[in-house]
């Protein structure tokens, strides 16, 4: 552009207005456990950004206590709010949406809230519906409320892009954030222990 225009003038955005001040902490704090260059975003100063910790579960060894945790983390978002927001659920592979999907989808039936699978990125559904994406398709998207299902798994599977995804991910919540674990956080990431709760209703 200054090739074009020698008088061009380059202004850098330092404002966030997406995220909550824990979810926004919570992403500079991830940036700087990677290694990678810190934005120096910050939220403004006029607007109540407060939100919620991100909520974390470790050792969940199968599908049961993960769906279990899932459903009861969104009916305390729908609790919160009144209605749910929108809402998605991020999973390491595409083979894996329509089975989360379907088990999230039994869980949550009686409490008539809708879950669907959303297979190759497409942002099907109603914006009440939970969503189900696999992490390969989330970029450009945002959402109320995101969860990650077995990021230690992710991690295996995708060691060289995990910080990207887990960054991407996270950055796509602008309230609430909800991350399992099969085993518990990765090493990489394990300094960010101290910015999750357990759940949204103790706070702890």
């Amino acid at each position: 552009m200054k090739w074009i225009f020698a008088d061009f003038d380059i202004k850098e955005i330092t404002v966030s207005y997406r995220q909550s001040k824990q979810l926004n902490d919570l992403a500079r704090a991830m940036i700087r456990a990677v290694g990678g260059t810190e934005q120096n975003a910050s939220l403004p100063a006029h607007m109540d950004s407060m939100g919620v910790a991100p909520a974390l579960l470790e050792h969940a060894t199968n599908a049961e206590p993960i769906v279990g945790w899932l459903a009861d983390r969104i009916r305390e978002i729908e609790r919160f709010v009144g209605q749910l927001p929108s809402t998605a659920i991020f999973v390491n592979t595409e083979d894996d949406v329509a089975p989360v999907a379907e088990a999230l989808n039994t869980a949550l039936a009686e409490h008539n809230i809708h879950v669907i699978a959303c297979r190759e990125g497409q942002t099907v559904g109603q914006e009440s519906n939970v969503r189900v994406f696999d992490i390969q398709h989330i970029k450009g998207l945002e959402f109320e409320a995101v969860f990650f299902v077995s990021i230690d798994q992710l991690a295996t599977l995708h060691p060289a892009l995990f910080d990207k995804y887990l960054y991407v991910g996270t950055t796509r919540a602008a309230t609430y954030l909800g991350v399992t674990c099969q085993g518990s956080l990765p090493y990489t990431i394990e300094s960010l222990r101290t910015h999750f709760c357990q759940n949204w209703q103790q706070g702890d």
